[in-house]
């Protein structure tokens, strides 16, 4: 049996108020958009009328009045690009009490198109969006755990379980390694960096974290957790051209650190630093980014 996701909708969920005033085919459809493979802990994905149609079995003219029904109840929206957005999913997170559930959700809200944020802010998704960084921060990898609970209903009643919301819990994620920019002292993943200086050269990935620096401050946006991942997304948006490999050597042989410290060391010995511990530090410094000296 395949295995994956899972969503626990609480017995609650049939004693609320609104519920209780939906007929059969409006209570499906709801469950559906809460339990449904492509949803995630923020509550906002995108989906298709024809998709909804064929999994629940109700014709796009159900599934379309449906889905009007719940916008003016303000308890789904079906946005433009096939967007769906719960906007109480948030309140039944328990976010403010999990770090890593705010973290799971802030990642893919950071994914989002700039105009599903604006739309979410209009239609009064019930989470701090605001400090978010700019949209089209970075691809993640993110994914639900395999257990997590959910329920979308305002219930009035109390519940005597952990059962009563919707919950995720973000899958613990491979920590990086990061550090800070050496000139621009951002956090960068240093593995993420290394490899985009050696795919682009380091003039324009540094050019391009100065960039996103300038936004952010400028926009009085929170930082980004890591600058060098939000590069390469930018990057890729703009096309940039990679760089040739002779770029990519010259750059990292000017200014690499161990060199220049063994030049400070040496001069102030009145001595020069010998050609083989220059030509290792060359094929050390290159290494890091795959380029052969």
């Amino acid at each position: 049996m395949a295995t994956g996701k899972q969503r626990y909708v609480s017995v609650s969920f049939w004693d609320d108020r609104w519920i209780r005033s939906l007929d059969p085919s409006e209570k499906f459809i709801y469950l559906y958009l809460m339990t449904n493979p492509l949803t995630n802990i923020a509550g906002v994905y995108q989906i298709t009328i024809d998709r909804i149609c064929f999994d629940t079995g109700y014709n796009q003219d159900t599934v379309t009045r449906v889905l009007e029904r719940f916008s003016g109840s303000g308890k789904a929206y079906f946005l433009f690009d096939e967007w769906i957005a719960l906007p109480s999913w948030p309140d039944h997170q328990k976010w403010e009490k999990s770090p890593k559930v705010k973290q799971g959700i802030d990642i893919i809200l950071e994914d989002l198109p700039e105009k599903v944020i604006k739309s979410l802010i209009e239609i009064g998704y019930r989470y701090s969006i605001d400090t978010l960084p700019v949209p089209h921060t970075y691809s993640s990898n993110y994914s639900d755990s395999d257990s997590d609970s959910d329920s979308d209903s305002d219930s009035d009643s109390d519940s005597d379980s952990d059962s009563d919301g919707e919950q995720d819990t973000p899958p613990s994620k491979t920590r990086i390694e990061k550090i800070n920019h050496e000139t621009l002292g951002v956090p960068v993943g240093k593995t993420q960096y290394e490899n985009l200086i050696a795919e682009y050269g380091k003039g324009s990935v540094d050019e391009y974290i100065r960039k996103i620096d300038n936004y952010v401050k400028a926009k009085g946006r929170k930082p980004y957790r890591d600058y060098a991942a939000a590069a390469e997304n930018w990057m890729q948006k703009d096309k940039v051209e990679k760089a040739e490999i002779n770029q990519v050597r010259t750059e990292r042989l000017i200014g690499q650190d161990r060199l220049n410290k063994l030049h400070r060391e040496y001069s102030a010995k009145g001595e020069r630093v010998p050609d083989d511990l220059i030509e290792e530090c060359n094929r050390e410094e290159l290494a890091k980014y795959g380029v052969e000296a």
